[in-house]
């Protein structure tokens, strides 16, 4: 369902921005010969603190010389209550009754029948209806809308039977044009505003009315969806306001925030923050705390920041915003119901439904009785209601209240409006998620036919109908009428977004799966990787340029037709394996690469010229990235012109970056990186083997109807070296297959050996699991593989966590029989990038994690329990020291080395040294938050599973889970704990630039939280993006003396034989496997194969 996001500007504008029909004069200096001159220039000012007092002095004066019931006294009181109107005071019954009385004092003065009463009747009669739009004034602000109306006609018809100055006219038919702000009519309202300016146009260019005016008709077109009119009449009127009024009036101050709300609709995000902080400086020194637009302000900017991501700050200042509000304005004020309403959308965002249901009930509340119960607000709400329900599994609530918000809808704009069909498609969707396909269709055709009765009116929303329908039909294997709909719906999105928007890309897949589902392979499969590639496109720019909720919610949502052109493939053989392999390739590992040079970006740069244009890059590809993402919501998309500009404006950033800066070219090369460019890199000799986890698509055939079903599937491709072609080997179904991983990493990590079995035992029980996984997914490849001595692997989802080098071979293991492995995080891993070298090592090992005791590592992981990270102990890991010593030793030169152990071996220290070295070598403990509970196993340098059931279900970033132990940790607690952990969030905010090697000698390195596609988000994912070339990482807790001996290994293939990174960690292994034959140690992979390398294989 498509969330309306109705986030609502402030819903009361200023009330009290009028000045007087002279001039305004000069901002400062009010030093007049009169009081009413002093207080006419303090009003144009904005000054409304000092008015109030200067008004509520002169009518003390003027009541006791004239008594209450004087034209003076009349005279006066109007001044008064714009002072009080003005200062946020609007809303008080006595601003009310004040007005109320200056009306009656010149109505009844009008009666009298001497001489001196038929003059103050005259001059009574000029300022009559002045006082009446004083008095609608303090009505608007209240909300007492009818009232307000009736004051307003009284007002409009005596000024124009006396003939009144046209500035006067003008301002009472402003008035009633932001009347119609609130009742909904905004055609009306703009034909008010339109005729107002006419009659100013008489008065000059510079008449203070004139921004006043164009600011409510800019509200009105933006109401109205009108954005790019609603920008040029605010920007009209923020011209003549900061050149009658000032700066710092209020006037200005509304205009600047209205303008922000532009900029925000038009993607630049960065232009509205901008304009919001200095409207939120200019507020404090310039307002008071209940004027209004001090709560405003609080509201945009709070809305902003949700929309950034910033949820603790948005939260913050709706709070901040909401106390002001009910303080001066009531808690039962529209303007509060506006900030509880925004409170409930961020609520939503943030997934606490029960509040945001409690919020958005008490807004419906309070604009039901402001407003009435048929007001377009109350709809908004509605839709937000049925969203939270939906959310919830309430499909009743759901439809209960979309229902009612079509009730509305329908009397409002008749049955045949847009809006209705709009509704009737959220209906649809509602019944569709619950299984009601009939009802479903039913609802999406009434509203389609809606649309062909308004042709041209909401053609997104239209296409959306088309979407709905046709997903509606391929569920009741209806394919053929399906295949229509899908078509409709991408003829609509390409007209109004053209062929490369992903909302089209999405029909485009949509359409690809009912041609699948008809038979039509190769038409369905070109449909679905057309459908992939923009998709793919669009994700990588935006996971970088926008901020990362919205861009992780469009890298869920994107386009996807890799994985329907897969299950094509594996029913018709004659597709082009080589193009699905293409494809695969492109999409792989994109969020890492976007993330990486999102961190690359920030660190690196000395050149201003370069800075300056980076500069420029960035904020087209913001604003283009905002109107890609916000296109996704079916309510709130970005016009054609408006997203082919920002395009515009982005390539050319991007081509005069890319023509001074070596490094934007590699990047934008290495983002067109594909089949070709891999099969290039594959050294002589070489195989290349990438694992693809998807969703298998299928069509079958129950109770005589065609169904289309879904399943999580493996596969693998198959290219070699030299050569042309490209196998396509299914795997069959996910989970079956992980199964089996399940199996094989249990008894890998040394389950066997825990309970106490026999070497030998335990080793049969590990051959047989790894037997099972092997002819799942290695013995299939055998054949295609047959004579390559250097295998690449690209391993997907579940397969990120398997040693392929430890499964059983006819004498031995797989790593015994001549053949070297290695892992690429992404095929683009074989290209060769530029880019800085490092120099020398850095080791860190043995921290003095204080608290020291004697209690075995298994214990005391054990004994932590399974709670949190505070309540863990961390063990001394006396190998670690000597590891270090080690690798220093085989490094050679001690002026190129830096080792950090025992005390020094602090966060700070790590942090502040890490960047520059050529090799990174951590030897400690690790960690990854895992749902299940396990213990390490004895004398090993894992800590169990840390927080286990307790961890959180959902985690915003996935980084955080995992991390290293240091010096002090131990000796820490509450939140000076982090000062002895570097979690993975960190590392990758480290700049790593130039490193060939991180080698994490600890347990659990490797792993992490998965996903298809995208790896393991965990420490290697982090230290991919802070610029590691190669990382060397464990997946099990492995034991601390073996791990010793292994590594010196390592470094000695490495530094002493010169081998490559496959090379020297087979090396390892196989010398590993030989010492411990020669001593008659068990060679169970437990204790050899924990490590990985993964990325460059130089």
């Amino acid at each position: 369902m498509t969330r309306p996001r109705a986030v609502l500007r402030a819903s009361i504008v200023l009330l009290s921005i009028w000045v007087s029909p002279e001039q305004a004069a000069p901002q400062g200096d009010c030093d007049r010969a009169s009081t009413t001159a002093i207080l006419q220039c303090l009003l144009e000012n904005g000054r409304y603190a000092e008015a109030e007092d200067t008004a509520r002095r002169w009518r003390a004066s003027v009541t006791q010389q004239f008594g209450n019931e004087s034209v003076d006294t009349a005279e006066v009181s109007d001044y008064l209550v714009k002072a009080l109107v003005g200062g946020g005071k609007g809303g008080q019954p006595a601003t009310l009754a004040l007005a109320d009385s200056a009306v009656k004092i010149r109505i009844r003065l009008r009666s009298g029948t001497s001489s001196l009463d038929v003059s103050l009747d005259n001059l009574a009669t000029v300022y009559v209806e002045h006082t009446l739009d004083g008095l609608a004034q303090a009505l608007l602000s209240q909300e007492r809308f009818n009232e307000a109306k009736s004051a307003l006609e009284r007002s409009r018809t005596i000024r124009e039977r006396k003939k009144s100055s046209l500035p006067a006219l003008a301002r009472t038919l402003a008035l009633t044009a932001l009347l119609h702000k609130y009742d909904g009519q905004y055609a009306t309202g703009l034909g008010l505003t339109e005729n107002a300016l006419t009659l100013l146009n008489a008065a000059g260019p510079l008449h203070p009315h004139r921004s006043t005016t164009l600011q409510i008709r800019g509200d009105l077109l933006f109401l109205s969806g009108d954005i790019a009119g609603a920008e040029r009449a605010w920007t009209d009127a923020l011209d003549v306001a900061q050149r009658t009024v000032g700066l710092e009036h209020p006037l200005t101050l509304l205009l600047m925030r209205e303008l922000a709300a532009s900029a925000k609709a038009a993607g630049n995000l960065p232009r509205a923050r901008q304009l919001l902080e200095t409207v939120a400086g200019l507020a404090k020194s310039a307002l008071a705390r209940c004027h209004p637009e001090t709560t405003y302000e609080l509201n945009d900017l709070a809305n902003l920041l949700e929309y950034d991501g910033d949820y603790r700050r948005s939260r913050a200042l709706y709070t901040e915003a909401l106390s002001i509000s009910e303080e001066c304005f009531g808690r039962s004020h529209s303007q509060t119901a506006t900030i509880v309403h925004n409170q409930a959308v961020l609520s939503l965002t943030t997934g606490d439904y029960a509040e945001a249901q409690r919020l958005e009930q008490r807004a419906l509340r309070i604009w039901s009785t402001n407003l009435g119960a048929r007001h377009p607000y109350i709809a908004r709400v509605l839709d937000v209601l049925a969203e939270i329900a939906s959310a919830r599994g309430d499909v009743a609530a759901a439809e209960n209240f979309y229902k009612r918000a079509l009730a509305i809808r329908q009397k409002a704009g008749g049955p045949d409006s847009p809006d209705v069909a709009w509704t009737l498609t959220n209906l649809a969707t509602v019944a569709y998620a619950a299984g009601q396909t009939r009802v479903a269709l039913d609802r999406v055709n009434a509203a389609t036919a809606i649309y062909d009765r308004n042709v041209g009116e909401q053609p997104d929303h239209r296409a959306n109908a088309f979407v709905l329908r046709g997903k509606a039909l391929l569920r009741r294997g209806e394919f053929p009428p399906a295949r229509d709909s899908f078509n409709s719906a991408i003829n609509e999105r390409t007209r109004v977004f053209g062929a490369a928007h992903p909302l089209t890309a999405s029909a485009r897949a949509d359409l690809a799966l009912s041609e699948f589902a008809l038979g039509s392979v190769n038409t369905g499969a070109e449909d679905a990787l057309a459908a992939e590639q923009v998709g793919r496109d669009q994700l990588r720019f935006t996971i970088r340029y926008m901020p990362e909720r919205q861009a992780m919610a469009y890298a869920a949502a994107r386009p996807r037709g890799l994985d329907l052109a897969l299950s094509m493939a594996v029913v018709e053989r004659s597709l082009d394996p080589a193009r699905l392999l293409d494809a695969a390739i492109r999409s792989r590992g994109v969020i890492l690469d976007e993330l990486a040079g999102r961190a690359q970006s920030a660190s690196g740069g000395g050149d201003p010229a370069l800075a300056v244009l980076d500069t420029a890059v960035l904020a087209a590809r913001q604003r283009f990235a905002t109107l890609m993402v916000r296109s996704l919501d079916g309510a709130d998309a970005a016009s054609t012109r408006l997203l082919e500009d920002a395009r515009q404006q982005k390539e050319d950033a991007e081509r005069a970056l890319a023509e001074r800066s070596a490094a934007a070219r590699e990047e934008t090369q290495r983002a067109q990186i594909g089949l070709d460019e891999v099969r290039r890199a594959l050294p002589a000799g070489s195989a290349l083997v990438s694992f693809v986890r998807y969703e298998r698509t299928s069509v079958l055939m129950r109770s005589s109807r065609p169904t289309v079903t879904t399943s999580a599937s493996y596969a693998a491709f198959i290219t070699r070296a030299e050569s042309d072609e490209v196998r396509f080997i299914p795997l069959g179904s996910a989970s079956s297959l992980e199964r089996l991983v399940d199996a094989w990493r249990a008894e890998a990590g040394g389950r066997s050996i825990a309970t106490g079995l026999t070497p030998r035992d335990a080793e049969r029980r590990y051959r047989a699991a790894a037997a099972a996984l092997r002819a799942r997914i290695w013995d299939p490849l055998d054949a295609s593989l047959a004579g390559a001595t250097r295998i690449f692997i690209v391993p997907d989802a579940s397969l990120n966590l398997v040693t392929f080098a430890a499964f059983p071979a006819a004498r031995g293991y797989l790593v015994e029989t001549g053949v070297s492995l290695h892992y690429l995080t992404t095929e683009r891993d074989l290209v060769r990038t530029s880019g800085p070298s490092g120099q020398g090592l850095l080791a860190l090992g043995g921290p003095s994690f204080g608290g020291e005791t004697t209690t075995p590592p298994a214990a005391a992981a054990r004994g932590s329990g399974c709670g949190s990270i505070g309540s863990l102990h961390f063990d001394d890991l006396p190998g670690t020291r000597a590891e270090v010593h080690d690798i220093a030793s085989i490094w050679g030169n001690p002026r190129d080395v830096v080792v950090l152990s025992g005390r020094a071996a602090t966060k700070a220290a790590l942090t502040s040294a890490i960047a520059g070295h050529r090799v990174v070598h951590l030897a400690t403990h690790g960690f990854f938050l895992r749902p299940e509970c396990e213990a390490a196993l004895p004398t090993t340098r894992g800590v169990g599973g840390l927080i286990s059931g307790r961890a959180p279900a959902a985690v915003d970033n996935p980084l955080l889970l995992s991390g290293l132990a240091l010096a002090g940790v131990n000796a820490l607690s509450g939140a000076r704990q982090s000062d002895g952990i570097l979690n993975a969030e960190e590392i990758a905010g480290l700049n790593l630039q130039g490193t060939e090697w991180a080698v994490l000698s600890a347990c659990d390195t490797g792993l992490g939280q998965i996903t298809a596609g995208e790896g393991v988000f965990g420490l290697r994912r982090a230290l991919q993006i802070a610029g590691v070339h190669t990382i060397i990482m464990s997946l099990w807790s492995v034991e601390d003396q073996a791990t010793r001996e292994w590594m010196k290994a390592l470094y000695e293939a490495r530094l002493a034989q010169r081998l490559d990174t496959p090379g020297a960690v087979r090396a390892a292994s196989l010398q590993t496997l030989r010492q411990r034959r020669a001593k008659g140690q068990s060679t169970h992979p437990f204790y050899w194969a924990a490590f990985v390398a993964a990325g460059d294989w130089r």
